[in-house]
């Protein structure tokens, strides 16, 4: 299961974030999910039951802020009930289109299957970019679209995880894929996402066994 690297809270004094995103599992995460699998929300004396599910733990600490229970920025989702549904359907289509289909070119062992996949990842990244309404998905703020969907692009555009395990055949071309840059550099730049980033050469390494088909977590 993919997770969401990206919330849009920041930490307060006193807070910790714990980067539990290796193979070693945390205990604290091992507690309190039956496969522990992050993200994970625990309360500070672990009275209420865990959150977690990627976009479950996104909506939650919306749910949140909207309530005025945590502190945050604007809302991750639109309070229009039909906005908010059709964000939810872009959520579900990047996962479904692209981030999938990053996959199907990183772990395939066969090009046919590879260069299909990287067809099919330009062409749902193309339909992306055209529903692009500012500098984030949905407009002038970051939402719950973009937190799905920035993993997933910062691999590809940033890291070039793509061409640099399968070739420069796979690489995104900057000109065609100009507001996909733009708007990963966008993210890149909210303070709530830079504390998030990993190391990009470490990505590359953890990476490689999916590319060498060594992986031992499960992709989905």
């Amino acid at each position: 299961h993919e997770k969401i690297e990206v919330l849009a809270l920041i930490p307060k004094e006193g807070q910790e974030l714990k980067d539990v995103t290796e193979y070693t599992k945390d205990p604290l995460v091992l507690k309190h999910h039956p496969q522990g699998m992050v993200p994970v929300i625990v309360d500070e004396e672990e009275k209420e039951p865990a959150v977690y599910d990627s976009l479950v733990c996104v909506e939650f600490t919306d749910d949140l802020v909207n309530a005025g229970i945590a502190e945050g920025t604007t809302p991750l989702l639109p309070k229009d009930p039909v906005a908010k549904a059709k964000a939810r359907i872009w959520v579900d289509y990047f996962n479904k289109n692209v981030a999938s289909n990053f996959y199907k070119v990183l772990v395939p062992r066969d090009q046919e299957t590879r260069v299909q996949g990287m067809e099919n990842f330009r062409a749902a990244l193309r339909k992306f970019q055209e529903n692009m309404k500012g500098p984030f998905f949905l407009g002038e703020h970051l939402s719950a679209v973009d937190i799905a969907a920035f993993p997933w692009a910062f691999r590809a555009v940033s890291v070039g995880m793509l061409e640099r395990y399968r070739g420069e055949d796979f690489a995104l071309d900057r000109k065609e894929f100009a507001k996909i840059y733009d708007w990963v550099q966008a993210c890149e730049n909210l303070p709530s996402v830079k504390i998030t980033l990993p190391d990009k050469e470490r990505l590359i390494g953890a990476y490689g066994r999916y590319a060498e088909g060594t992986a031992k977590s499960k992709i989905g």
